[in-house]
């Protein structure tokens, strides 16, 4: 299922790719944005929360270049399968584990205006972008961290509330394999590793400059 979120969005992302041509002019030249997600199933909101920053420089056209950072804590089970050799603990030892992660990525994203055009809702915009980053995880029942690259998609829609000010909804998800340090010389990289996948959804308050 997080694979399958994870295609949905890139392939969004080059439909709009795609429509550019389409695309309307905006004003701004740099954006700064906060956000607030929770896990992607709400009845268990509290098992995952992250908080993100992010600067933009808008391109030609739509495009923007972006740096995004995010940070997030949840339980283990919302960010990985358990990898016994990794970790060194069986999935009931890390059931109640609260750990945290911090990412750093640089992405293209490209804004769009098609809910205005379906639904007649004035200054109502789309924004989707897809990165590369470097994650860093720590696991709290071992004390290890992990650390290896990883990508990033999100997916925006929010109303312009000023020229200056707009606000919405946001979907991030995030893809990256991780390894801990190796405890001999014959350990593997599989042995070392976890696939983090996780996405959350929430509030975006961006401001342009």
């Amino acid at each position: 299922m997080k694979k399958i979120s994870l295609i949905l969005v890139v392939c969004s992302f080059l439909f709009s790719l795609n429509l550019y041509a389409q695309s309307t002019e905006f004003s701004h030249n740099s954006k700064f944005s906060l956000s607030y997600g929770v896990n992607t199933s709400l009845l268990k909101a509290a098992d995952l929360n992250s908080v993100g920053v992010s600067f933009a420089r808008k391109g030609s056209g739509r495009l923007w270049y972006e740096v995004n950072f995010q940070s997030a804590t949840g339980l283990f089970s919302k960010f990985s399968a358990n990898n016994l050799t990794a970790t060194g603990a069986t999935d009931d030892m890390l059931a109640d584990q609260k750990n945290k992660l911090m990412s750093l990525d640089l992405a293209v994203g490209l804004e769009s205006s098609y809910t205005q055009n379906l639904l007649a809702m004035k200054d109502v915009f789309e924004y989707i972008s897809a990165g590369l980053g470097y994650y860093s995880y720590s696991e709290d029942y071992s004390g290890e961290k992990f650390s290896g690259p990883g990508i990033h998609a999100k997916f925006q829609v929010y109303k312009r509330l000023s020229e200056f000010f707009s606000a919405g909804l946001n979907f991030n998800y995030h893809l990256a394999t991780v390894k801990r340090k190796a405890l001999s010389d014959t350990e593997s990289g599989g042995d070392r590793s976890l696939t983090l996948g996780f996405g959350t959804i929430g509030l975006d308050f961006n401001i342009y400059l």
